[in-house]
């Protein structure tokens, strides 16, 4: 549309407005998808293009993003308005509006009816479900309804970017264990180049089995499940590094083990966890190095876990990820009142906090 309106400004200024209005007419029906108005001269064609077509949403959508972009984020965003108020069809107008709702507002109410409505417009677009998703969680709507949402989508916009990982995480989430697992293992992931996240969502599947089947007392399947959380499967698309972050893992293997009545065996994994040395105290991997270390020689790691309890307290404005953690390590060291405390705090911050969920149920 931007050469439309182009042509429409330089015809009026030729005194020919019944070809300029053909013009803006041509301009406020074709396609704006994926097109941004960068020049500065742009900004005085679309408003003038805004000042003679009043039903016109097209040209205060393209001139809010560049005003945006330009670092005049209120000028854009009223001119998104403009756009809204003059009954827009464009999804990426009601998109962009969502977004700065959600991000720079945080109203998620109102972000989720925007997102909605760009969706509706443009149901074949994924990217709109994943924001629709995030901000459900951020709502703190539960993962069952989060996953009937996914569910119910056409299955190519559940299979598009980044969908499918998300849609293995609410059955993670729910307790789909299996149908979790046997997504991860039907097709083949493509994370970004340098990205880890997948790591993450193939380890918490097979660590919630594997737990569940430990509060079963099927140790034996409870281990086979732990070590499969330690496979690096070509089709999840992220390889072993030098530094693994396996203690965690390899932790809760050598529990299984020793539930069944393998010590050494447990032993093997508990020493592969506490060799683990190059963690940071706050991360997982870092409290399960020390776990370890706490199975192999209980003065030394009770002091290690110490420290690294005291570490995680000390975190400012600390995450659900980092309470659960530190109740994970205040249960070790037989403080339960603690550990229920930060379990909660944790639950307060992410009501479906995986660790903290299960943690916490255990205490009672």
């Amino acid at each position: 549309p931007l050469v439309h309106y182009h042509r429409a400004f330089h015809l009026d200024s030729l005194d020919r407005p019944e070809e300029a209005m053909e013009a803006r007419r041509q301009a406020i029906t074709a396609q704006v998808d994926g097109l941004y108005a960068h020049r500065p001269e742009e900004e005085a064609i679309l408003r003038a293009a805004m000042q003679a077509s009043p039903s016109d949403s097209t040209a205060p959508y393209l001139v809010g993003t560049m005003l945006y972009m330009l670092g005049r984020p209120d000028e854009g965003r009223e001119s998104w308005q403009i756009g809204l108020e003059r009954g827009s069809m464009d999804p990426s107008l009601y998109a962009v509006v969502g977004w700065s709702a959600w991000k720079l507002d945080g109203d998620l109410d109102a972000a989720l009816a925007h997102y909605q409505r760009a969706a509706d417009l443009r149901p074949h677009d994924h990217r709109l479900y994943a924001s629709l998703d995030s901000i459900r969680d951020e709502l703190g709507i539960a993962p069952q309804e989060r996953l009937a949402a996914l569910g119910a989508l056409a299955e190519p916009v559940r299979d598009g970017g980044r969908m499918p990982q998300r849609y293995v995480q609410l059955c993670t989430a729910t307790g789909a264990y299996d149908e979790a697992i046997e997504r991860l293992e039907s097709r083949r992931f493509d994370p970004w180049e340098g990205e880890r996240t997948m790591r993450g969502v193939y380890v918490d599947a097979h660590t919630a089995r594997g737990e569940s089947l430990m509060d079963a007392e099927d140790y034996p399947s409870a281990f086979a499940a732990f070590e499969r959380a330690l496979d690096y499967p070509v089709n999840v698309g992220v390889g072993k590094p030098h530094q693994a972050a396996d203690s965690p893992s390899l932790y809760r293997a050598g529990v299984a083990c020793a539930a069944s009545g393998d010590d050494a065996r447990a032993g093997d994994y508990w020493t592969q966890g506490a060799a683990e040395t190059w963690h940071a105290a706050t991360s997982e991997s870092g409290l399960y190095a020390a776990l370890c270390t706490m199975k192999l020689s209980p003065a030394e790691g009770r002091a290690h876990v110490g420290d690294v309890r005291d570490a995680l307290a000390a975190v400012p404005d600390a995450s659900a990820d980092v309470l659960a953690l530190l109740g994970v390590a205040a249960s070790a060291l037989g403080n339960e009142d603690k550990a229920r405390e930060a379990f909660e705090a944790a639950l307060r911050k992410s009501p479906y906090h995986l660790l903290a969920s299960r943690e916490r149920a255990r205490l009672g």
